[in-house]
């Protein structure tokens, strides 16, 4: 892991340490595993899931696939 990846992965848990809230947008949630306990899968403007990490993680994978 990078200087940067890691600083900013530091940050990233800081900032939910304290507000308990992070929006992460992103196309690899393999990076996010173990930080993040619950995923929203929008398309199109839509909420297509809204879930638990794992389970949506496989929603994205099955639905652009």
């Amino acid at each position: 892991m990078s200087f940067s990846l890691k600083k900013a992965n530091s940050k990233l848990h800081e900032t939910i340490a304290v507000s308990q809230t992070a929006f992460i947008a992103t196309h690899g949630p393999d990076e996010f595993d173990g930080v993040c306990n619950r995923v929203l899968v929008i398309e199109e403007g839509r909420i297509t899931f809204d879930g638990e990490f794992s389970k949506g993680v496989d929603f994205y994978r099955k639905s652009n696939s």
